[in-house]
């Protein structure tokens, strides 16, 4: 199915006229960008849209945003001003094809609103607090030619930053341009890394051999951290074979040593190379954790010189050894003896990750 061809199926299956201030908007996101991928690309379209022979192509344009999901609406800045705009994602359908997800969505500007304003790098309500779900900082570089846009966006979400990079067109468009947007899709294609090895190996250890796609992540079996609650440690709850720890504020992540390099990973679609395997650490382990950035670290008293936290709790494969069916006291033992307290992980002479171990607390 072309791209014009699924737009039209899918417009015509949603049997919904346009809201009033709506407008569609069709895209392909593409998945699994590094840093050095990302920027190379970046590099690539401003040559290409520097080039006086390129008459089509317009300036490229450079914006700072911040994006708040405010009590379920997105809200995002408005350049120059304290204000807030409200927009409405009002209902989105995509196809994934290999890293590739095609999107339509409809979104509606709901205008400035009048009771958030950011000042100061700060939300600030005029009205009644709410609570703010989410905040992301983006640095984005636009590019575009016969009304076809490329967004490369640098996303800071909780301190971690991602790499976006999307194609735009309003789907009025794309019939008479369709071409035009796979040459640009297959410029985009061909800068992105290939992570086949990495997902395979990650893929076959997590599900002991059974599975070993390249296209996405699977979870697989690892052990699953919840709150405590008061059921628990009372008759009738957990009793036994059961570790309790302290809570940390980051996002879960795999971090893999492999003969390709030393990885941050997470089901489905993120992937992060940190970069080339240390000298001191060997090759073909898994080990599940949060990363956590130094602002959420309560001690102020501890100094930590890297760009990221990483706290263990659990592993899967150690060295090569598959030992998801061992104890987790095993588990943790030996996932300690590759991951050891305060340590720092360092890449091309720089600290990427500082190892910070959690005290567990066993029921029995």
């Amino acid at each position: 199915m072309s791209y014009t061809e699924f737009v039209r199926d899918v417009i015509a299956r949603s049997k919904q006229p346009l809201p009033d201030n709506a407008t569609y908007e069709f895209e392909a996101r593409f998945l699994n960008f590094d840093r050095k991928s990302f920027e190379d690309l970046k590099t690539k379209l401003k040559s290409i849209s520097n080039n006086p022979a390129k008459k089509e192509w317009k300036p490229f344009v450079e914006t700072e945003t911040h994006d708040f999901i405010i009590s379920g609406r997105r809200y995002t800045t408005v350049s120059g001003t304290d204000n807030l705009k409200v927009m409405d994602k009002i209902g989105i359908l995509f196809r994934k094809d290999k890293n590739v997800k095609f999107a339509l969505s409809q979104e509606r500007d709901a205008g400035i609103s009048e009771d958030v304003i950011f000042v100061d790098d700060e939300i600030k309500f005029l009205s009644d607090a709410r609570q703010i779900e989410l905040r992301r900082k983006k640095t984005r570089t636009t590019f575009e030619i016969q009304k076809i846009k490329i967004d490369m966006t640098e996303v800071v979400q909780n301190g971690i930053v991602k790499y976006e990079v999307e194609i735009e067109i309003e789907p009025k468009y794309l019939k008479k341009r369709e071409d035009l947007f796979n040459q640009l899709a297959s410029i985009v294609e061909k800068n992105m890394p290939s992570y086949d090895d990495i997902i395979q190996f990650f893929n076959s250890s997590m599900t002991s051999g059974k599975k070993s796609n390249t296209d996405t992540l699977i979870y697989g079996v690892v052990s699953r951290a919840r709150d405590l609650k008061l059921q628990d440690i009372t008759s009738g709850g957990i009793t036994k074979n059961y570790n309790v720890s302290v809570k940390a504020d980051g996002e879960q992540r795999f971090l893999v040593t492999h003969k390709t390099g030393i990885w941050l990973l997470y089901p489905k679609n993120i992937i992060m190379r940190l970069g080339d395997l240390p000298d001191d650490i060997q090759e073909d382990s898994i080990i599940a954790g949060e990363l956590v950035t130094k602002d959420k670290i309560k001690d102020k008293s501890i100094f930590i010189d890297s760009e990221y936290i990483f706290i263990p709790f659990d592993s899967t494969m150690i060295r090569g050894e598959n030992i998801m069916r061992n104890n987790y006291e095993d588990r943790r033992k030996k996932m300690d003896s590759v991951l050891k307290e305060s340590m720092y992980i360092k890449v091309d002479g720089k600290n990427k990750l500082y190892i910070m171990q959690k005290k567990y607390f066993k029921i029995t």
